[in-house]
């Protein structure tokens, strides 16, 4: 999945018509027009190509029209626009006089449509404070005029075919792109070492760079530079070496993915010091702030002040795809899995109290599961799977009543599965590879070696199996006492039964001879 989407609310016109012609002609009441949304209508706009339109447009909102495969021309006259949302309009091309006409716009966004070709490389005209160009077939590179927007806060490039490296903006990197809170490249085929360019970003929330071909070593200044970063999603790159130190020291981090990447070394201690996951609220305010992030009044006399933009990630938990975007304020989740990590599981671990996801599977990862993991009560999934973990399952586990999926598969656990009706709720897969271990879901039963439960527990294996051989003796005694009394009382019942065993009796003799007797004969031949 993975790509980031965004959704708008607006206040609009409510048009109910199924048809807009324009022939040319404005009245009065039109040339005074400042903001025109006839997005998620059931109009069929249909413009003459040649009409100049009297009015002065501010914000135009055109969202889910059947506008394409053209963009639409009699927009190039409307150079005061501010606001752009043309998106998911089946519109295959921008003309060149796009990023020149609308230089002056602050939001655009072109998202979710089938647009070609190459990102313009004047973006340096451009004003934008939030660019969404999401979900096209945009190819080529990031141009270094990019490096210009100094106002910009909202990047989001996702789910195109971009390639090569993010430009570096060495030429003054103090001054460029100091404004940006969030940046989304996920989907694309980017390449190179983590953007330099965003080391001058100190105001970054949302870093997304997920499913490309991103490598090298993650730089240190992560933790210096970034100290409001909150999401960092690193997911299917190849990027390798150690996790630095410093990550732990970003104290707003609370949704942290390096899944599926080459990190080697030992597990960090210093990741338990992410002060974000330790709130049992499990609530980032700058994350709130940047995910949706509002267009004031000010700009469009106070027509509209719910025009919004929103980001939406998709999350792999509880053993499947899902997608957050209005929750991700309250996600607090780290998922370090398929890498090559070693060592133990931070002993610390039971201080991050606002987890709700926690992945360390298939890495290389030894020594026990701490016993204070019983105290992250608000976690709903749980995977450790696919490491060469030892020792038991902390009986702490089984008061973790909020987990609805948990995956200790194929390691070297032994002893009795804690009892709980949590963890009674899973079933086997979640426990198989692990030969030590033993007792429900898992079909193999405990041995009496101190591992059954105690007299207390509230299932009652014991009790359950000594009524089970009770029973088997008590209906064995019984049988044999009712066929007794039957042969006592009833006389022709009894001579029945006895000629029934001498008839049997005499007939398995018989066949015994003449069995005996061939044998002999084929040995004496041979």
């Amino acid at each position: 999945m993975d790509m980031g989407t965004q959704r708008f609310g607006h206040f609009g016109a409510g048009w109910k018509q199924t048809k807009w012609h324009s022939h040319g002609r404005s009245s009065k009441r039109t040339t005074a027009l400042r903001f025109l949304a006839l997005d998620n209508t059931l109009l069929q706009i249909k413009i003459s190509p040649n009409w100049i339109p009297q009015f002065k447009l501010q914000a135009i909102i055109l969202a889910s029209l059947q506008l394409g495969p053209a963009f639409p021309p009699w927009l190039r006259s409307q150079t005061s626009l501010q606001l752009i949302h043309i998106s998911n309009a089946s519109i295959t091309e921008i003309p060149d006089w796009f990023w020149v006409a609308f230089s002056t716009a602050e939001f655009v966004d072109l998202s979710d449509n089938q647009i070609a070709g190459t990102l313009p490389a004047t973006l340096e005209f451009m004003e934008a404070d939030t660019m969404v160009l999401f979900n096209n077939r945009y190819t080529g590179t990031i141009p270094s005029s990019i490096c210009s927007l100094s106002q910009l806060v909202v990047l989001d490039l996702s789910g195109n075919k971009l390639t090569g490296e993010v430009p570096s903006c060495e030429e003054d990197l103090n001054t460029h792109m100091q404004s940006l809170s969030v940046v989304n490249l996920n989907t694309n085929n980017l390449s190179g070492e983590f953007p330099r360019v965003l080391r001058s970003s100190r105001y970054l929330v949302f870093i997304d760079l997920s499913y490309n071909r991103f490598s090298g070593d993650l730089p240190m200044w992560l933790g210096v530079k970034l100290p409001y970063l909150a999401l960092l999603r690193l997911r299917h790159n190849m990027f390798s070496g150690q996790i630095p130190v410093e990550i732990g020291m970003i104290q707003e981090l609370q949704f942290l993915d390096l899944a599926h990447n080459n990190f080697s070394g030992i597990m960090l201690d210093s990741l338990v010091n992410m002060s974000a996951m330790a709130h049992i609220s499990g609530y980032s305010y700058v994350l709130d702030k940047v995910i949706t992030y509002f267009h004031g009044p000010h700009l469009y006399n106070s027509v509209y002040d719910l025009i919004y933009f929103t980001e939406q990630v998709s999350v792999l938990t509880k053993g499947q795809q899902l997608e957050f975007s209005r929750q991700i304020p309250y996600m607090v989740f780290l998922d370090l899995s398929c890498n090559s990590l070693a060592g133990v599981i931070p002993q610390g671990i039971g201080a991050l109290i606002g987890l709700r996801g926690l992945n360390f599977s298939w890495n290389s990862l030894s020594g026990e599961i701490p016993e204070n993991i019983g105290e992250l009560k608000q976690l709903e999934s749980l995977d450790l799977s696919n490491n060469e973990l030892s020792g038991e399952i902390p009986s702490s586990m089984a008061s973790i009543t909020s987990l609805s999926h948990i995956n200790l598969s194929y390691n070297t656990l032994s002893g009795k599965i804690p009892f709980g009706n949590q963890l009674r709720t899973f079933d086997a897969s979640s426990y198989i590879g692990n030969i030590g271990l033993c007792g429900l879901p898992l079909t193999n039963s405990c041995p009496g070696n101190g591992l059954s439960p105690p007299a207390h527990a509230d299932d009652g294996d014991g009790l359950e199996d000594i009524s089970i051989y009770l029973g088997f003796a008590v209906g064995f005694v019984l049988g044999l006492w009712v066929i007794f009394c039957v042969m006592l009382f009833k006389r022709k019942w009894r001579i029945s039964y006895f000629l029934l065993v001498e008839r049997l009796q005499d007939k398995i003799y018989v066949t015994v001879v003449l069995r005996w007797a061939n044998l002999k004969r084929k040995l004496v031949k041979t």
